[in-house]
């Protein structure tokens, strides 16, 4: 193609850009609209996305909490729900992103420091895992499924001799004998009641270290 013809496209190329533009500030206005109207409508959104996720409709869950997200984008429990379908999307970078960035607005959220610790055994970082279920059992002393997961957790770090291992679990197994016996066995089944999707979290997270087959909510 001559120069004469390339030039031709230049007014259609800019025409095309300018109305990409326009169709975001339409796109963002209607969010600002939606928000006005219906102050819900963020929570509309994570709902339609609970239930695509629990279809197993993984895409289309992302979707509906980008949108929400950009609608309350400081949730860091939606933010933590965001990093978990992620990951079952194979982004585990991505949800690494949304979980980092939820800890730093909330230091102490345990859900996050879980799903933390499983994006980073997924991405072989193994002593970042054992740090993040560090400071979840340190704030969460009275759930035994995190002693549980923690001692699993220990045998994927390759830089820890086998014997060393074996002293830690013993360490560890002794402290979850020492928790059940101080905080009782019905904190098995009721857990603290601090942060929705927390308890349920809590409950099923062994589970979801040895086979990805729940969302992790």
């Amino acid at each position: 193609m001559s120069w004469r013809g390339e030039l031709s496209f230049q007014p259609l190329q800019r025409a095309i850009s300018q109305s990409g533009h326009r169709l975001k500030r339409l796109a963002l206005i209607g969010f600002d609209r939606a928000r006005a109207i219906d102050p819900g409508y963020a929570q509309k959104l994570f709902d339609h996305g609970d239930k695509s996720a629990s279809l197993s409709r993984f895409e289309e869950a992302l979707g509906y909490y980008n949108r929400g997200l950009r609608l309350r984008p400081n949730d860091v429990r939606r933010l933590s729900v965001r990093a978990a379908i992620l990951r079952r999307l194979k982004r585990s970078d991505q949800a690494l992103m949304d979980l980092d960035r939820a800890l730093a607005m909330r230091p102490d959220f345990v859900e996050a420091l879980i799903r933390r610790a499983i994006v980073l055994r997924l991405l072989g970082e193994i002593g970042q895992a054992l740090a993040s279920l560090r400071e979840a059992i340190r704030l969460r002393p009275d759930n035994p499924a995190l002693h549980t997961t923690y001692i699993f957790t220990l045998n994927f770090d390759p830089s820890i001799g086998e014997a060393d291992k074996q002293r830690e679990r013993a360490e560890w197994e002794k402290r979850h004998a020492q928790n059940l016996e101080r905080f009782g066995s019905d904190t098995k089944t009721t857990p603290r009641q601090n942060d929705g999707y927390e308890s349920d979290m809590s409950q099923a997270i062994f589970a979801m270290t040895t086979r990805h087959t729940a969302l992790g909510m």
